[in-house]
């Protein structure tokens, strides 16, 4: 069987988000967690022209229970995974992965299953049908070999999982905030 992630060795504790408040995350990471705007977008103004996205894979395969449950789909139902690096240079500072059902593949939103390199947040934040639906945050320490390196393992990583809704259709985004981010 595939493996689920290269990015997570095993799937987050999930919990509704609340507010910045009750979230349990260090202050740091609250700008991050709690941004309502698109993070591409911040991470440009931040990076200039450095801005990157790494493609670490993108795949049809099953998502872990929570997210298919998150989506409303079957648990056994395929799915494309998209697990990218978001950059400043060779600097990673986000680490993200996206499940998009087939369903939501399908008219104008077909382009999420070929963005190559080109960030997720340039076509989710310019249509005008987008919604926020739900928001859960965890705390992340357990990472794959792929991407250990990536991580500093002393230091816990904040993430968070939004279920978006293009014009009714549905896709998962979770993005991990490195510490490296938080500096900025």
């Amino acid at each position: 069987m595939k493996q689920k992630s290269y990015l997570l060795s095993s799937e987050p504790q999930w919990r509704t988000a609340g507010n910045e408040r009750a979230s349990g995350a260090p202050q740091t990471a609250h700008s991050w967690l709690f941004e309502q705007g698109s993070l591409t977008k911040r991470l440009r103004r931040s990076c200039g022209g450095s801005f990157q996205v790494r493609v670490v894979r993108q795949c049809r395969m099953r998502p872990f229970v929570s997210e298919a449950r998150a989506l409303g789909v079957a648990a056994h139902r395929h799915a494309v995974v998209r697990e990218v690096q978001l950059q400043c240079g060779d600097r990673p500072l986000i680490l993200a992965r996206t499940i998009i059902p087939f369903e939501t593949l399908s008219g104008v939103h077909r382009r999420l299953s070929s963005l190559g390199t080109r960030p997720l947040g340039d076509i989710i934040f310019s249509s005008p049908d987008l919604r926020r639906a739900k928001m859960e945050i965890a705390e992340v320490s357990e990472w794959c070999d792929e991407i250990a390196d990536t991580v500093d393992s002393e230091v816990p990583v904040w993430g968070r999982r939004t279920l978006y809704e293009l014009a009714g259709r549905r896709l998962l985004v979770c993005e991990f905030f490195l510490p490296s981010v938080l500096a900025l």
